[in-house]
């Protein structure tokens, strides 16, 4: 039994290669294609510009603690924020509302073209003045043509009369008046037309913080790059210098606040201070008036100057619990959290409060930024609340044990000053009474003193202000290409692109295939060898003694009958069966042309038309078809009453004859054998052109008499599937020495080596289609 061999490799990768080299007209289209698609995107596509800038955030001091600080002290305490504060500031509603705000951006402005319209921003011969609410016009839109610096021309709007205008003129719009000011005389002979667009400004806030980009710099570095992506650089580059510049003026205008409120308190307490000092002062005279008094004793003196020890050290101690108390009653209330005041303001240097107060400060302001932008269903909102109340609960206890040691101190003051007190008693009524109230006045009159310094130390502050950021570099228009559509990038991919699909194509095309293209097909499926190949023939004489004697066609069959008798010299007759698996294969233009070829070399052929049910040999040969060998085995006919000479030397036929009802049942009559027997006394070679193997089993019964199988197989037509029935007639061998022979292979198909490839795709399974041979208007036929 003959064993099919296996083929381990799947996938022949050089002659895909040389198929995808030998396609290149396919290559060429999708290439074209890809590229008209990536001129498209680069040409029609809205442009996107960068823009950047970089600030350095210095280490900066917390203004709650300054502004309390400078009444107290005569430095500030340092408390660095975090980067990442700084980026929450930076990208914070806000401060973003406030830039777009200021710039405008609520307008946008386009120069329509006759193929796309781009935005534009600052090279306009015009701007609009609007001091009314634009939230107003949002969604509007109006087309605008200049006509000359006069007038323009309205030329669309949806609440706007059309029509023409003067500049400067008033516009109502909704109910909202507007004005169109012309900016530039430059005016060109043809003016583009221009597109304006209103918009609301919280939209366009959102938009502008979402395309936002902040972040460090480098690892270790204190700088930030701001980034942001626009469709008009100018406009970008605008933003970013304008959003930096109000961060360092916010932060300028922050420290000035904190300074121009302490002024305000002092200038407040001074105004009361000095009303009080004349009071006293006056009370003072007037006493040493009425009692005659100049001054008082020096053991007086002395008892004046312990008691005015021990009261700057009551007022102190007092200090710090009416501070106590102010802080437990805003931290229960939990209102304005972020306006705390500092401990360090009532001379409380408790390092542990400080902090635990400025880091309460600046949880309420993160959280209240939040707040701002409209994010009340952020969760980051919840994880603030829930710090916060942790921060609540260990100030109430730091606080509760500073009010026990406080209280405790001034108790203690307290004791000590009524014992001094007691001790006046020896001293005169009226310099008690003037001791009294000179202890009023010098406490007053030192006040007023220490308020006086605070004050001016605070307009030194407030005139000295500066940022605690800077910028670095600021964003700058230049003539860089957009970021999208990047031209180069596109036209890269569109290259890849192109040669992406057209391997994807052809290796599609290749798996999907299902038709025999190349030997490397065949020995993946079956293990009967390949005797020759039949090329087109592309004259519109199937028969080759009507073509020249070096025609292709003509040389193939005289490889292929070379090839024959190199396999079997030692047989000098032959019967030769010639069939396929399904109509259309070319099994008749084989069989009458490998028989004609076998004639011209002297040998003495006999074509015998064993196809009884669809009979195509005597078409091809022009012959009659009136008796053939349907009639010998069905009639009385005689072997010499059906052989037909033909005008070939050494060639003789017997055609099919009249289709019999019985097809099958006539071959394997007993006049057949006998037949046989004859034609192989008279003939050297006999050519059976046989019916269809995988249709029809007439072709089963004619193999116990022949040497020889022949099985056809036509490029792009035989399905790989129909190979699978005669394989199993191989391995079984109910056929004899069967040999393919690939028929109608194009011409650099490189069915048998890796050449040029040119190939498609037929269909036509039916037996009675059509006959068969390999010139394109006989398989027509067939």
């Amino acid at each position: 039994m003959v064993k099919r061999k296996q083929v381990d490799e799947i996938f022949d990768y050089k002659l895909f290669f040389l198929k995808i080299v030998n396609n290149w007209y396919y290559l060429l289209l999708c290439l074209v294609i890809s590229f008209t698609i990536a001129f498209g995107v680069n040409r029609y596509s809205k442009e996107v510009f960068k823009a950047s800038t970089t600030i350095l955030v210095k280490e900066k001091t917390s203004v709650a603690t300054s502004a309390a600080e400078m009444l107290y002290s005569n430095s500030f305490r340092e408390n660095k924020t975090g980067l990442k504060d700084e980026i929450h500031i930076l990208r914070s509603f806000p401060l973003i509302y406030e830039t777009v705000q200021e710039i405008g951006f609520d307008i946008s402005y386009f120069i329509v073209g006759n193929i796309k319209t781009s935005e534009t921003f600052d090279d306009l011969p015009f701007k609009i003045i609007n001091n009314s609410n634009t939230s107003i016009l949002a969604g509007e839109s109006i087309f605008l043509e200049i006509l000359d610096e006069n007038s323009f021309r309205i030329l669309d709007g949806e609440n706007v009369k059309e029509g023409t205008y003067l500049f400067n003129e008033e516009i109502i719009i909704k109910s909202v008046p507007i004005k169109i000011v012309l900016t530039s005389n430059n005016l060109t002979s043809k003016s583009p037309k221009f597109l304006i667009e209103f918009h609301n400004l919280s939209s366009v806030v959102k938009k502008y913080k979402k395309n936002l980009v902040v972040k460090q710099l480098e690892r270790e570095s204190d700088i930030l790059k701001l980034s942001i992506y626009d469709s008009d650089q100018r406009k970008a580059v605008t933003f970013l210098n304008k959003l930096t510049e109000n961060y360092i003026e916010k932060q300028i205008e922050d420290k000035n606040i904190a300074s121009k409120s302490t002024i305000d308190f002092i200038n407040k307490q001074l105004l009361e201070m000095k009303d009080s000092l004349s009071l006293i002062e006056l009370s003072i005279q007037d006493y040493k008036k009425k009692h005659e008094i100049t001054d008082i004793s020096l053991k007086a003196q002395n008892f004046y100057s312990k008691l005015s020890e021990l009261e700057n050290e009551q007022s102190k101690y007092m200090l710090k619990e009416q501070y106590y108390n102010y802080l437990i009653e805003t931290i229960e209330n939990k209102e304005n959290l972020e306006n705390i005041i500092s401990p360090s303001i009532y001379g409380i240097l408790d390092v542990t409060l400080e902090d635990l107060t400025n880091q309460l400060i600046s949880l309420q302001i993160q959280k209240e930024v939040i707040k701002e932008e409209g994010q009340t269903k952020n969760p980051v909102l919840s994880r603030f609340s829930s710090n916060i109340n942790q921060l609540i609960v260990k100030i109430k206890e730091s606080v509760k044990s500073s009010m026990k040691a406080n209280g405790r101190l001034i108790n203690d003051v307290n004791n000590r000053i009524r014992l001094v007190e007691s001790s006046l008693g020896v001293l005169p009524q009226e310099e008690r009474e003037l001791m009294s109230i000179q202890r009023l006045h010098d406490i007053s009159e030192k006040m007023y003193m220490f308020l006086l310094q605070k004050r001016a130390e605070a307009g030194i502050s407030k005139s000295s202000n500066t940022a605690d950021s800077k910028i670095v570099e600021p964003a700058f228009y230049s003539n860089k290409p957009p970021v999208y559509p990047s031209k180069s990038k596109n036209y890269l991919i569109a290259l890849i692109s192109g040669f992406l699909f057209h391997l994807g194509f052809l290796f599609l095309k290749e798996i999907l295939n299902d038709k025999i293209i190349t030997r490397f097909d065949l020995d993946k499926i079956t293990s009967i060898p390949v005797l020759g190949i039949i090329g087109t023939n592309h004259s519109p004489n199937s028969i080759i003694s009507k073509l020249g004697p070096k025609s292709p066609t003509v040389e193939g069959f005289r490889v292929l009958r070379s090839n024959l008798n190199s396999l079997y010299k030692k047989h000098e007759k032959k019967v030769f069966a010639v069939t396929s698996s399904i109509s259309g294969e070319g099994k008749t233009f084989i069989a009458a042309n490998l028989a004609i070829i076998y004639a011209k070399s002297g040998k003495k052929c006999l074509i015998l038309g064993a196809d009884l049910r669809k009979p195509k040999l005597y078409k091809e040969l022009d012959l009659s078809n009136k008796i053939g060998l349907s009639s010998y085995l069905s009639s009385d006919y005689n072997s010499s009453e059906i052989i037909t000479k033909t005008d070939i030397e050494n060639l003789d036929v017997i055609s099919s004859g009249p289709i019999p009802p019985d097809p099958a049942e006539l071959l394997v009559n007993d006049k057949f054998n006998v037949l046989m027997k004859e034609l192989k006394e008279l003939y050297d070679i006999i050519i059976i052109d046989c019916p269809p193997i995988g249709l029809v089993v007439d072709a089963l019964v004619i193999m116990e008499h022949i040497d020889i199988s022949l099985y056809i197989v036509r490029q792009n037509y035989t399905n790989k599937g129909l190979l699978s029935y005669v394989n199993d007639l191989n391995e079984k061998e109910q056929v004899r020495d069967i040999q393919i022979i690939i028929n109608d292979v194009k011409a650099g198909s490189g069915v048998y080596g890796y050449s040029n490839y040119s190939y498609g795709y037929g269909y036509g399974y039916g037996y009675g289609y059509g006959g068969g041979g390999s010139s394109e208007e006989f398989l027509e036929q067939e």
